[in-house]
């Protein structure tokens, strides 16, 4: 029986979801019921319901069908693990923390769950100990994307660019994702590299389009380069596309970047 987690990791103003590309499940599934979802028989079961509830955005229906499946199977590593994943989006890191944790306590060589508790300490800017997980993660697991955009971000955080990029790069070399694409965006901006950041940015946009990070991210890099007009179309993108704890956010920049301009 093959298994599926999802894993998470930081963008430049939220934490953006990922699915975990190297793994599926389909074991213990009856009928659907009338939404299209198959109807859970076993806790393989719930665990597939659970992740269809959270593709569809219902976290709270996907933490109930985890909830089953661990009262099934206490030692479900699986599912302790994407539940996590949904308590993180719902922002609850706390309990994202306790599930990573009580996973990792079942399959040490876990490394979606490595991966996401090292962001919850990338987050609490416990450094030293995301980068323990990041490393035990590449360890096991030498092509873990996620945890080279994990060391990415983090020696972003530190102002080591060089790093960053080099961990950014390595990330991108074994799966193209938003979250990496945005990370070594916001790397060659800072560097001063414009042309290449908005490439990145071209590119996440292309991949993600109601995602209003890398409209934002991109909006950055054209008002460094001087282009107002065009940081303007992104920022008014990255507002429109906002959710209600970002939109404030992005609604400054476009104050500031329209007052810039004299408008």
């Amino acid at each position: 029986m093959s298994k599926k987690t999802i894993t998470v990791k930081t963008a430049a103003f939220a934490f953006l979801l990922a699915v975990c590309a190297n793994a599926a499940y389909a074991e213990g599934l009856a009928d659907r019921d009338a939404s299209g979802v198959r109807t859970p028989q076993t806790a393989e079961g719930f665990l597939e319901r659970g992740y269809a509830y959270f593709r569809k955005g219902d976290f709270d229906r996907s933490i109930n069908d985890y909830n089953a499946a661990i009262k099934i199977k206490p030692d479900y590593a699986y599912a302790l693990n994407n539940r996590g994943i949904v308590y993180l989006e719902k922002g609850e890191f706390d309990l994202a923390m306790a599930d990573f944790n009580a996973a990792l306590e079942i399959d040490p060589e876990l490394v979606t769950a490595l991966s996401a508790r090292g962001d919850i300490y990338l987050r609490k800017g416990e450094n030293d100990m995301a980068i323990a997980d990041y490393n035990t993660a590449l360890m096991i697991k030498p092509d873990c994307a996620p945890a080279f955009n994990g060391l990415g971000y983090l020696y972003f955080g530190k102002q080591d660019y060089d790093l960053a990029l080099k961990n950014f790069n390595d990330s991108l070399a074994i799966e193209t994702s938003v979250q990496s694409l945005n990370g070594r965006g916001i790397t060659y901006t800072h560097q001063g590299e414009l042309d290449k950041a908005i490439a990145d940015f071209d590119k996440a946009v292309s991949l993600e389009r109601y995602n209003p990070i890398p409209y934002a991210n991109r909006a950055h890099a054209y008002r460094k380069k001087g282009d107002l007009n065009r940081a303007i179309v992104d920022y008014e993108s990255a507002l429109e596309f906002a959710g209600p704890d970002t939109a404030d956010i992005f609604e400054s920049f476009l104050n500031d970047a329209k007052e810039e301009l004299g408008q």
